[in-house]
């Protein structure tokens, strides 16, 4: 029966992840970027990217805003007219026996002469 290796620790691992020759590729490309000219040419074409990307993606952003609202208004509204419709009341001291627009306008409709 084959057992596993027992486990580097943390810090082993990380440095394990790319290989003796991916440590060097990445902290060669590591000190070339913090070279204060290199970082100036980085910025110098990162920044045109990064906003013409979200200058791109807003209007999707927006759109998925607002549908999201609706559908959450949407909802909402469902679930109040499902629950009028099957008579739930969570608080029954709010009815009164009489309803003042039912009341009110059945006021208005009878005749003067009664």
């Amino acid at each position: 029966m084959a057992t596993n290796p027992p486990m580097p620790p943390v810090e082993g691992r990380y440095k394990q992840a790319f290989g003796s020759m991916g440590n060097q590729i990445v902290g060669s490309l590591w000190d070339y970027m913090q070279a204060p000219e290199n970082k100036v040419r980085l910025v110098n074409v990162l920044d045109p990217l990064i906003q013409h990307i979200i200058k791109s993606i807003f209007p999707y952003i927006a759109f998925s805003a607002v549908l999201f609202v609706l559908l959450l208004v949407i909802a909402v509204l469902t679930l109040v007219v499902t629950l009028k419709a099957t008579g739930y009341n969570p608080v029954a001291s709010l009815v009164s026996a009489i309803p003042i627009i039912s009341a009110v306008t059945a006021d208005a409709a009878l005749p003067a002469s009664v």
